[in-house]
This record gives C-alpha cells, structure tokens and sequence, in this order.
C-alpha cells in the first residue's frame, strides 16, 4: 500500500495544510466507502473495507502531530517508543513535579481555575515540541531526525498528562 503522504498526494513533511488533508479525506472517502460496493462481490466489498480503513488511519495519523511525527519516522527507519529512555534528567524530573502538582488539584483551594492554569501549562509544553518537530523534520539530517526522536518521546509524555489532566477536568465537573 501506498505510504500516507503518498495516499493523500502531500508532500513527505512534518507541515500539513489541515484543509487540504481535510479535503482529500473526503474525496479518497467518496471513492471507497463500503457503501458504494453494497451490490458489489464480497472481494469488492472487503477490498473497500481494506481502503477505507487504510484511508481512516493515514488521516488519523497525519493530522495529529505527534502521530505524523512518529509515522515520519518510521519512514525513516527510526523506530521510536515510549519509553524514557534517552530523555535528560532535567526533564524527567519536570514531568514528576508536573504529575504532583496535577495531583495536588483537587485539593486547590479553586480546583477549576487550578486545572486551566495547569492545563494551559501543559498546552504550552506541547506548543514547543511540536515546533521542535516542525524544525528539526525541516532540517531532516541524522543528528535532526535524532533529535525529533527525542522530541516526540517528550510529547509522548506531555500528551499523556494532558489525557490525564481532561480525566480530572470530568472528574472535577
């Protein structure tokens, strides 16, 4: 199958035109969708499932940052996972100050206003990496593409306190 830059015909690249990503969803939709291959034979009708689906994750991937950073590299033949290796020390120790003070918010004496502050805290952090990732990916050499790695460990980190942050946010309405 055809990688996800080249299934949406964009440009193999960290920037993506939301729209046009948007756009062309829609229209590689309307070409596959189940429903269109209902009076079909049931190869038609499971190959259509097949696109769809691949279709479903290439727009998934490509328009959240983080994954469009991972999936980049893997292109690349760069296999990133989740866990904290190769981060600085400095940062590790930020993400357990971070996690007591997410912890602490309940017991603030304005939980809510406690959790916007924290939440747009956390919307920061992640503001940075994702133009870390812009610029290194623009870069795109050995010691750039080492670098983005490290940057999307540390967003790995940053988005999963933000799910937890959003968890606390229901919590607390």
């Amino acid at each position: 199958m055809q990688n996800y830059f080249e299934l949406f015909d964009l440009p193999v690249s960290f920037d993506v035109d939301p729209d046009m990503l948007a756009v062309r969803y829609r229209t590689l939709q309307q070409h596959v969708h189940p429903d269109k291959y209902v009076t079909s034979s049931a190869q038609e009708r499971r190959l259509s499932i097949q696109h769809a689906a691949h279709i479903n994750d290439a727009f998934e991937a490509l328009k959240n940052p983080l994954k469009r950073a991972q999936y980049l590299l893997e292109l690349k033949g760069m296999a990133v996972n989740e866990s904290g290796a190769g981060l600085d020390h400095g940062f590790l120790m930020e993400q357990m100050e971070l996690r007591e003070t997410l912890e602490a918010i309940p017991e603030a004496e304005d939980p809510l206003a406690a959790l916007d502050h924290f939440l747009a805290e956390i919307s920061n952090y992640e503001k940075e990496f994702v133009e870390t990732l812009r610029s290194q990916f623009a870069v795109s050499t050995e010691e750039s593409l080492s670098q983005a790695n490290i940057a999307v460990k540390k967003l790995q980190f940053i988005n999963k306190l933000k799910e937890e942050t959003i968890e606390l946010e229901d919590q607390l309405y």
